[in-house]
């Protein structure tokens, strides 16, 4: 059984872009033609590391063996990883908007009008069951990053799904599968499916074939060509780019499972940085915005330029973000893994905490088979 740091380096760098990516969307259209603002238009393409992160769930579940003990003690599983990080954070975003006026206001289109109201009942319950998703009313609200977290929960229960058949047809058969499936909602709640993103389903798929496609019954070589295109064909815009994005990312995974992938790549995702960041990088994900939409708020009030305030957010503001996941993951989402990966970040987090000496800890999550 071979672990691999690098699957902790691509989910510490994929959670970096989505900060930086919502500090300068805090900024970048009030002020598009600032100069400082427009020097960081490469900051404007968060949406597509989520699509990263589908894969790499995919192909991180998919690597080890998710359906030992059934799928009940699967779900279990992913409830146990996945669950008392999320709650404790909806619950501490909630506290911040009641105690803070600054994140009651209305006024601002990148917060009050994505995650206010906050309080109202049906927005509460259909984050306590994960579908605030499916309604482009509740799907923003309290802390608006959280929809992908509905998304990937509901995805996990396609999973046995896709494994049945891709041991029975092959592995192409089921990607389709799951593509079909995401995709079904397009054509018929196009307002829900473009907050929901169904089609990461696909993509959740695309990761899994890449970590052990190679191991099973190829399907028949027509399958995928077609049914792939077709799926694309009935969608809109965004899936077919989230598509792209989740196939060029499956497909270097399974460089990195076949042992064939570019050292160029590998050596940075592999560093001790994006390591370290990867063992927190779901704290990091769900505590960040409100912080960031809190700060945004007090510079705005404070009279300060748009270039400035984008700089403070990029590079303070950041910091005290990266600090306060470190925090929750210490409280909220550490005392929840698995015994074996609980050791395996807290030697991670250690390497940041001794100056990055020693060797780099590889990945506590999951393993690539032979």
């Amino acid at each position: 059984m071979k672990r691999i740091a690098l699957l902790d380096g691509m989910r510490g760098l994929a959670a970096l872009y989505v900060v930086l990516h919502h500090a300068y969307f805090q900024v970048s259209e009030s002020a598009p033609k600032e100069w400082l603002v427009g020097r960081f238009a490469w900051l404007a393409f968060g949406h597509y590391a989520v699509a990263v992160f589908i894969v790499l769930s995919g192909f991180s579940l998919a690597a080890g063996d998710p359906m030992r003990g059934g799928f009940w003690a699967y779900v279990r599983r992913r409830a146990r990883r996945i669950l008392p990080p999320y709650y404790v954070a909806l619950g501490l975003s909630l506290l911040l908007i009641w105690l803070v006026p600054a994140l009651q206001s209305r006024d601002d289109p990148r917060w009050g009008e994505m995650a206010l109201p906050a309080f109202e009942a049906k927005t509460l319950v259909a984050h306590a069951f994960l579908i605030h998703n499916v309604r482009s009313s509740w799907c923003h609200r309290i802390d608006p990053p959280m929809w992908s977290v509905g998304t990937e929960w509901q995805i996990y229960f396609l999973l046995p799904a896709i494994l049945w058949v891709s041991r029975r047809w092959g592995m192409g058969a089921g990607v389709a599968l799951a593509f079909v499936l995401g995709l079904a909602p397009v054509q018929f709640r196009q307002a829900a499916s473009d907050c929901a993103c169904p089609w990461y389903a696909g993509l959740f798929a695309l990761g899994a074939a890449a970590a052990i496609g190679r191991h099973w019954r190829p399907s028949p070589r027509w399958l995928l060509p077609l049914a792939l295109p077709l799926c694309l064909f009935l969608a809109d815009g965004l899936a077919v780019v989230d598509a792209l994005v989740g196939a060029v990312t499956a497909a270097f995974l399974a460089q990195v499972a076949a042992g064939r992938a570019p050292a160029w790549l590998v050596t940075p995702l592999e560093s001790r940085p994006a390591v370290v960041l990867g063992a927190f990088s779901y704290s990091l994900y769900l505590t960040h915005y409100p912080l960031q939409a809190w700060a945004s708020a007090t510079l705005v009030r404070l009279g300060l330029s748009p270039d400035v305030r984008l700089l403070i957010l990029l590079g303070p503001v950041t910091l005290v973000c990266l600090a306060v996941a470190y925090g929750f993951h210490l409280v909220a989402e550490r005392p929840f893994m698995s015994g074996h990966a609980r050791r395996l970040a807290q030697a991670e987090i250690g390497d940041l905490e001794s100056g990055f000496t020693g060797s780099v800890p590889v990945s506590g999550f999951h393993a690539l088979p032979g």
